[in-house]
């Protein structure tokens, strides 16, 4: 028995209900299919909401491993691992250029680094 078949019934108890002429049954009948409706509707959140979720989840098998990061073979975005391993939680990291400066202040030994946002993890990109 669905939704329909509940508010159905519930239209025909209300029709039989304003034959008696009882208001408040009637009253109650109308709480009743109010109730219904609000139940529907939240069933059908659920529904996208699980839906959603679904098509959200992510397991390790989806990811490769690229020197400390995480990373989608079909995107280009390093995840950082430390947020990956404690919350399941893909944050994208960002690329920086970091270097030395020699004595007349030119940058040498300039190495990418990979930076969390949230945990601040940082590792070089390429060891």
């Amino acid at each position: 028995m669905g939704y329909t078949d509940i508010k159905e019934l519930l239209k025909d108890a209300r029709d039989i209900a304003s034959g008696a002429n009882d208001l408040q049954l009637k009253g109650i009948l109308l709480d009743i299919q109010g109730m219904v409706y609000d139940l529907q509707d939240e069933n059908r959140d659920l529904r996208e909401e699980n839906h959603e979720l679904k098509n959200q989840k992510i397991t390790e098998d989806d990811l490769i491993k690229v020197g400390n990061f995480w990373k989608k073979p079909d995107k280009e975005y390093l995840y950082c691992p430390k947020c990956w391993g404690k919350d399941d939680k893909l944050v994208v990291c960002n690329i920086t250029m970091q270097g030395e400066q020699n004595r007349v202040g030119a940058v040498i030994n300039e190495k990418q680094y990979g930076i969390c946002p949230v945990c601040r993890y940082m590792r070089l990109l390429t060891e």
